[in-house]
């Protein structure tokens, strides 16, 4: 769990029989302060009280930790006392759970797999070796890593030059690259993954399973196909692929001083056929975070350029996120809380936004979700959120354990404070009036990992988002969104897949951009 600065109580679930039993660790702290151990009736879980309150996100694990001892001695003929019984057995009970759930932790193979036995090399066979397996299966140690010809990381960095390599081959004058992304649900076992086209070059291939990149060893590509086994999800295994395309080659190639000896290209210097000149379509942007432009090509003859007119033309930023506007759905978690959909007007008016109600337990009130990032990248996590009975909440972008950044904000007046505990300059929130009530909370940071966890807490009037919850209480959320930018932009609506930036033209037809 994930702890609060000024919270000193922190309550626990599983069984035990004695304080002895539990132990606890805080990672993000150099020394937790001294702690007692209550345990409730019939040993139902417990609760852990910290002198002093622990620092602000570090991260507290509760935990059994249980002796393989017998406590208890029967002997032969004395009374047999039916409490000293129950808990010599439920301490059995309890061992076999701590043992169960630390090999659960372990590496092991399927029950069903019928595969050599996974032993070890003495230390003298594995001694300065590096452990694998072999096409059985089977455990193997190969080359001395001082010898090897490369490590994973320089595997990696050779790949990746490999990859930059093929990339910068294939754009060239003659050939283009257009990227590609298709997503298939992987089966666990062997499976075919058909592209679309053909990238001719695993060097043009990054595949990706729920959020972690794949080596290039662990899949094949072959006349289109991807070959490899993946975990069983739905649509968890992204394929982003290159695909190397011909323009055509210039028809006069040589460009001599005559062409050019005034400085001045023209059209009969290059073909007499050709009219140069035309219409402007406004300046070439790079990465531009909107544009927005109302475009009329025109011949020169003033009628429209093969009869298409384009416009009013707008590009925004891609929402991550999907079903922004669907807390309800499964792709939000819940803690201690309930979603009401569509009980009041959005900010546009519309009757589209939900409520956020908590219950009365004591913790957080919250809804979370993780979404894939790319590590380097800069990210805002952005949401409309107005206040009902609670009118204090928590916006924070997680990046990695302890690492994350959070607004904490007062939904009457929308003042705000802000922390990072990346340190990252980059790192940093808005807050902007929406209308009606509402206000779009935002925060930037910087990914870390190829994911991160989004949180919204509604808090108690002292910004702690622990507290004893009360039936009825809550406040409204709207339109959520996850974009690459280091700062809020237009906000898309997202349903089942991430929105994308729609151009319509004048015969009714509509082209997704993604």
């Amino acid at each position: 769990m994930v702890t609060d600065t000024g919270q000193t109580d922190y309550e626990f679930d599983f069984g035990t029989t004695s304080s002895d039993q539990v132990a606890l660790h805080v990672q993000g702290m150099e020394e937790a302060p001294a702690y007692t151990i209550s345990l409730n009736e019939a040993g139902s879980g417990g609760s852990v009280t910290f002198e002093t309150g622990l620092s602000d996100g570090a991260i507290l694990t509760i935990y059994r930790s249980m002796a393989i001892a017998r406590a208890s001695q029967f002997n032969e003929g004395a009374p047999l006392q039916a409490a000293s019984l129950n808990v010599e057995l439920d301490n059995s009970v309890l061992l076999l759970e701590q043992a169960a759930m630390q090999a659960s932790d372990a590496l092991r193979k399927p029950i069903y797999d019928d595969s050599p036995d996974l032993i070890l090399p003495d230390s003298s066979g594995r001694a300065g070796k590096m452990l694998g397996f072999d096409e059985a299966g089977a455990v193997r140690v190969y080359d001395d890593i001082a010898t090897s010809s490369a490590t994973a990381e320089e595997a990696a960095s050779q790949a990746q030059a490999a990859r930059q390599d093929a990339i910068q081959a294939a754009s060239t004058l003659t050939e283009l690259v257009y990227w590609r992304v298709e997503y298939f649900s992987g089966t666990g076992a062997q499976q075919s993954c058909p592209l679309t086209a053909d990238p001719g070059s695993s060097s043009l291939v990054f595949v990706t399973v729920d959020g972690v990149e794949r080596f290039q060893d662990s899949w094949a590509l072959a006349n289109g196909v991807i070959e490899g086994v993946f975990p069983a999800g739905t649509d968890n295994v992204q394929i982003r692929y290159g695909v190397a395309t011909p323009v055509g080659e210039i028809a006069d190639q040589a460009v001599t001083t005559v062409k050019l000896a005034d400085g001045a290209v023209t059209q009969a210097k290059i073909d007499p056929e050709v009219e140069l000149g035309g219409p402007s379509v406004g300046p070439i942007r790079i990465n531009p975070r909107i544009i927005s432009e109302d475009l009329t090509l025109q011949d020169k003859y003033g009628g429209p350029v093969n009869g298409m007119i384009a416009g009013p033309l707008t590009i925004v930023d891609k929402n991550e996120l999907t079903r922004s506007e669907d807390f309800g759905s499964a792709d939000w978690d819940k803690t201690g809380v309930t979603v009401s959909e569509n009980v009041t007007n959005d900010p546009n008016g519309v009757q589209a936004a939900d409520k956020l109600g908590e219950d009365t337990s004591t913790g957080y009130h919250r809804v979370l979700r993780a979404s894939p990032t790319v590590p380097g990248n800069v990210y805002t996590f952005s949401i409309y959120l107005k206040a009902g009975q609670r009118t204090r909440a928590n916006l924070q972008l997680v990046m990695d354990n302890g690492l994350y950044a959070i607004a904490k904000v007062n939904l009457v007046d929308g003042g705000t404070t802000f922390n990072s505990t990346i340190g990252d300059p980059v790192a940093g929130y808005d807050v902007a009036e929406a209308g009606n009530g509402w206000w779009r909370v935002s925060v930037t940071e910087r990914a870390l990992k190829m994911s991160c966890t989004l949180h919204i807490y509604m808090t108690d009037d002292a910004q702690q988002p622990s507290y004893t919850g009360v039936t009825s209480e809550g406040l409204y959320l709207w339109g959520a969104q996850l974009c690459q930018t280091d700062a809020p932009t237009a906000y898309a609506s997202t349903a089942d897949a991430p929105a994308g930036t729609t151009l319509t033209i004048p015969d009714g037809s509509t082209l997704t951009v993604v």
